[in-house]
């Protein structure tokens, strides 16, 4: 930690700081961040509900998909362009990251004719068994 005593009153910035050429720029080559909404899972006693806190995206961009007995989640915001290209952001926080993902594994007899999902006020809400279903045993003819 620097300390420093008997300061000016008045900081001068260097005046290349203030032309558009000299300015830090923003990465445009940088990877977005992923955040991980948060996750809620309840088992009840037939089924699990997952319960994830995705607010601030629409339903259009999300997507859910199954692979290898686990779901994911995705969510992603379109990339935003500049329109106005008379500045550079040298900090933009005024969204959270762009992109957010969640995935846990669910039992191996879901699939997804038997994932029901919801979307309301920025919560998605997917509801699958929690138990195989049953089947009948099924009879061998000897030939």
């Amino acid at each position: 930690m620097t300390i420093f005593y008997n300061q000016p009153s008045n900081f001068e910035f260097p005046i290349e700081f203030f032309i558009e050429e000299a300015a830090p720029r923003k990465h445009t080559n940088a990877t977005p961040s992923t955040s991980k909404p948060r996750l809620d899972l309840l088992e009840y006693e037939n089924s699990y509900e997952a319960r994830l806190n995705l607010a601030g995206y629409k339903k259009e961009e999300l997507d859910i998909s199954i692979h290898d007995h686990k779901i994911t989640v995705k969510a992603s915001h379109p990339a935003e362009e500049n329109k106005d290209n008379k500045f550079n952001y040298l900090i933009n926080e005024s969204r959270s990251s762009p992109e957010a993902s969640r995935t846990w594994k669910i039992p191996e007899h879901v699939t997804k004719d038997n994932i029901h999902a919801a979307y309301t006020d920025g919560l998605l809400t997917l509801r699958y068994s929690r138990h195989a279903p049953e089947s009948e045993p099924k009879k061998i003819n000897i030939n």
